[in-house]
Order: structure tokens, then C-alpha cells, then sequence
């Protein structure tokens, strides 16, 4: 049975986690999916198989939603009827909570309208099925989760809900940063504190941090645009400031979504804890980078309006597996341009002229606007600000993966449009990708 008590005292906590409600047996899909769209869009997320405390179950459930949860997903299935927990205790609270104006529940229907046409939802089967009281579901911001528009609307709502308590915040604590906090090797299985405005998670792959998962680069192909939408309606004159660590292909495409023509002051906080400014500070020594040309392997048969790049900011370049991507690539490449570092340490202070002066020799060597095959090769940080000069290019990024055989190599793994709404166009299926394992439902 419900305590009233414990339903009444429940309050939102604006810094919590957005609570995912759902049955296991005809829900575990939807709430993989929905958890990990809004884990990608920057939204701190619980679920019972990874964050359930010790203890019991109803004890720790009435913890968590009685003070710990800014947000809830109610997913409603045909079988949900079954679940006393929901029932008795989960939905209750998320109703109650949802009272309060500061409180976004997000109701994901997937129950299908009876006699009604293909992924046609039932609006009032969440009442029914639930036993609220008359329309208290019905009422509330429903969304079609048999479609994926109604997934994404649905992530969309939450995470403007966020953005406009960040605003506030910041009002408050007069502040002129949004900070962004970017990971794609931390599994879903991490309960993380409130360290940033939005915490975008990519999942990497299941038994290897270290390789990043084909759904979580499909997470962030959705979750991009969004996240550009959204910050879009935060004040220009505040400063983005990306954090964090990720992969190289998700940070090219991460500076493609912000590109320089956004009027916005743009940095990167490195995990030395150094800014990298996308305004001047300091110009770069002019022997800090140089560039070589070099013709493909064999005849070339046409023009094939393609080049690989290499650009290497490291002490280990990785020139090998470049020649051996260009050389072996099916369809050709018209050149091959090499753009390596002269110095053992890139000063954070060079960030704008670097990036600037390593597009300068991309587009010097591209004035046809071909494709760019890139492979990035260097900081994080610098990474995401060349993203954001590459714009009107169309940048297939190659991510550096370990194989089978224990060998690494240059895979795409990434078609980038730089300032497109939607900045990634393609997540190709490379063989060496990972595996998140948490299994989607199939549309």
C-alpha cells in the first residue's frame, strides 16, 4: 500500500537524478534506450539494475524519489499492470513530485491504441493501467515511445527542464561559464555527482573502457543536436566550457557542433586542468608545426576528390598505421597530407593559432572541397577546436582502435558536417567499434 506520508514529504532535488520507472520484463528496452539518450544529452540518470543501494527495496526506492531526483520517466508498457512497485510506490511519489512546477515527469507511452493505426499509442492506458485517479496520466506530458520522434521529444523535454534550472543557477551565482562535462569512457553503471551543467556520458564498450561502443557513437549522433539546440537559449555572452576526457572522433565532432561562426566564447579545461582558448592568447613559434604532401601508393585512376590527412600533435606519431590507412583504402586518394608537431609540448596558450594555422594547411591542401579522411592524432582539446574551423568540409574521422589480433589501427568511424544542425551524419559500423550490450527496441 502507499504511505501517504512518505509520498507527501517527497520533494525534488534540482541537482539529482532523473528517476527511470519501468517493468523489466516489456520495458528494460525503452529504458536502455531513453537512459542512454539522456545520459548523452548531459542528464544524470538512476535505474534500479545499476544504482539500487543496499537495503530494501521499497526503503531504498523511497530514499531516492523522496529527495534525490530532479526529473522522472514513467515508461508505461501493456504489462506494467503487473508490477506492485510501480504501482504502490513509484508512480505515486513521481505524481506527487510532479506537483511541483520545478519537476519534469515525462510519461513514455508504448502501449498501442487498440483498432488504431501502426505505432499508435493508447493516451489513456497509463490511468488504466496505473489505477490513478481519473486523467492524472492522461494530463500529463505523454510522449510515443513506439516512435523514435517521441523518444527524442521526450529527452528534448527534460533536457530543456535542466537548461532552464542551470540559467537560474547561474543568475544566481553570477556566473558567466555553462560547463559542459564530456566522458566516453564511463559505463552506465557509474552514479556520478553534480560536477558540471550538463554531464554528457557516451557508453563506451561494455568490457573495455577504452574502445568506444557503436550505440554510444549513435547516441551522440542524436544527442548533439539537441544539446546545440537547447544552449542555443541560454545568453550569448556566456562562455562554453567543455571538460572532461573522451575519444578523439566524439571530440572533432563535439567542436563541429559548436563551430566558429557561433557567436560564443568557446574553451577547453584539460585534465591538467589548463584552458584551451578559442580566442588568442599567444601566437605559435613559426616552426611549431609542419606540413608534408605526399602522393598516394600506386596509379592513380581519376580523380577520386578525397585526401587523407594525418594530423599528429604527439611524441608518438602514428605514421605507420596512417600510410597502411591511405595505401590500402578501395576507392583512392588523391594526396596524402601529413601535419606533425615540431615541439615535444603543445602550450595550451597556442590553442587558437595552432588550430588555426593546422585548418589553414587542411584547406590549403583542399581548395576543391573535397572529402576529408582525417585522423587526429593529439590533446583532446585541440581536437574539438580544429572540429570547429572545419567548417563547409565533409570530414570522415578515423578513430586509432585496437584490433582482434592485439594491432591498432585507423578505422572511419565518423562522417562529420561541421556546423550542421545535425553535425554527425553517419556512424559507420567498424568492425574494431565496441559493444555497450544494452540492447535497444527494434523500430
Amino acid at each position: 500500500m502507499v504511505n501517504k506520508a512518505v509520498v507527501e514529504a517527497a520533494k525534488p532535488n534540482p541537482e539529482g537524478t532523473v528517476f527511470i520507472s519501468y517493468r523489466r520484463d516489456d520495458g528494460k528496452e525503452y529504458a536502455n534506450e531513453i537512459g542512454a539518450l539522456l545520459r548523452a544529452v548531459g542528464l544524470r540518470v538512476w535505474r534500479d539494475i545499476y544504482n539500487m543501494p543496499a537495503g530494501s527495496t521499497p526503503e531504498a526506492l523511497e530514499k531516492v524519489l523522496g529527495g534525490e531526483t530532479s526529473g522522472g520517466v514513467l515508461i508505461v508498457t501493456e504489462d506494467i499492470c503487473e508490477s506492485d512497485m510501480i504501482i504502490n510506490l513509484e508512480a505515486p511519489m513521481l505524481c506527487s513530485l510532479a506537483k511541483d512546477s520545478s519537476f519534469p515527469l515525462a510519461v513514455a507511452n508504448a502501449v498501442p491504441k487498440p483498432g488504431g493505426s501502426e505505432k499508435e499509442v493508447d493516451y489513456d492506458a497509463p490511468d488504466k493501467l496505473l489505477r490513478t485517479d481519473a486523467e492524472t496520466l492522461s494530463k500529463s506530458n505523454q510522449f510515443n515511445i513506439l516512435k523514435q520522434r517521441g523518444v527524442t521529444d521526450l529527452v528534448t523535454r527534460l533536457l530543456h527542464a535542466r537548461l532552464l534550472y542551470v540559467q537560474e543557477k547561474m543568475q544566481k551565482q553570477i556566473r558567466d561559464t555553462i560547463i559542459v562535462d564530456i566522458q566516453s569512457r564511463t559505463p552506465a553503471t557509474a552514479l556520478e555527482g553534480p560536477e558540471a551543467d550538463l554531464q554528457i556520458r557516451i557508453n563506451p564498450d561494455d568490457s573495455n573502457s577504452g574502445k568506444p561502443s557503436k550505440q554510444g557513437l549513435d547516441d551522440l549522433k542524436i544527442a548533439l543536436p539537441l544539446i546545440k539546440n537547447a544552449l542555443e537559449n541560454l545568453p550569448r555572452d556566456k562562455t562554453l566550457r567543455i571538460t572532461g576526457g573522451m575519444h578523439l572522433t566524439p571530440a572533432l565532432a563535439v567542436g563541429a557542433a559548436f563551430p566558429c561562426t557561433t557567436p560564443r566564447n568557446f574553451e577547453v579545461l584539460d585534465n591538467r586542468n589548463e584552458l584551451w582558448r578559442s580566442e588568442r592568447h599567444i601566437d605559435v613559434p613559426a616552426d611549431a608545426i609542419n606540413a608534408e604532401e605526399r602522393k598516394p601508393h600506386g596509379k592513380i585512376e581519376g580523380a577520386k576528390n578525397r585526401i587523407a590527412v594525418m594530423v599528429s600533435m604527439t611524441n608518438t606519431p602514428d605514421y605507420e598505421i596512417f600510410e597502411r590507412m591511405a595505401d590500402e583504402d578501395e576507392q583512392g586518394f588523391d594526396k596524402k597530407l601529413i601535419i606533425s608537431s615540431m615541439y615535444k609540448n603543445i602550450d595550451p596558450r597556442w590553442a587558437a593559432t595552432l588550430s588555426e594555422r593546422i585548418v589553414e594547411e587542411i584547406r590549403a591542401a583542399a581548395a576543391n572541397r573535397p572529402e576529408i579522411h582525417l585522423a587526429f592524432h593529439g590533446p583532446v582539446a585541440l581536437a574539438i577546436l580544429v572540429g570547429r574551423l572545419l567548417n563547409t568540409y565533409k570530414v570522415i574521422a578515423y578513430e586509432r582502435l585496437e584490433t582482434a589480433s592485439g594491432h591498432f589501427t585507423y578505422r572511419p568511424t565518423l562522417k562529420i558536417d561541421v556546423g550542421a544542425v545535425a553535425p554527425i551524419e553517419e556512424v559507420f559500423d567498424s568492425p574494431d567499434l565496441g559493444d555497450d550490450r544494452s540492447k535497444r527496441p527494434a523500430r
